[in-house]
């Protein structure tokens, strides 16, 4: 029996998709275990090969990156350190602690008149904003 050339390239198509899909679902996993922890990619990387051991770090830095992009989990991006991975996908601040570098959530209400502050002869179009807080967590302040 001769099998179509197309069927054995769509069957390896979605053999890739199906590893994707597992690969994708560790990745979160990971990110959900670091609990508002805000891990690095590298860090990432570490808890998911320890489940998955054959598991590359541009495989996980691909499925970061892609999620990023899809909205599912955000990319802090923090000022001469490495991004970090947030599951808290609302609207939110953060501050980084300058001792121990960890990164935390802020609640507090987002300030939705910043835009009105722009200079009227702006010649940008502003498409979002982050703020990152510096300071000392409590941990730290307490040391």
């Amino acid at each position: 029996m001769v099998v179509p050339v197309y069927t054995v390239r769509m069957s390896i198509m979605l053999e890739h998709v199906k590893r994707n899909t597992h690969q994708k679902q560790a990745v979160q996993d990971a990110l959900q275990a670091f609990r508002g922890q805000h891990p690095t990619a590298d860090q990432i990387y570490e808890c998911v090969k320890s489940k998955m051991p054959y598991i590359s770090r541009a495989t996980v830095y691909r499925v970061l990156n892609q999620v990023a992009q899809e909205g599912g989990i955000q990319r802090v991006q923090i000022p001469s350190s490495a991004d970090r991975y947030d599951n808290r996908l609302g609207p939110h601040y953060h501050m980084r602690c300058n001792q121990c570098g960890r990164i935390f959530d802020i609640d507090m209400p987002i300030l939705e008149d910043i835009y009105g502050h722009l200079p009227p002869s702006a010649q940008y179009t502003v498409t979002g904003h982050d703020i990152v807080f510096k300071g000392l967590c409590s941990a730290c302040e307490s040391d």
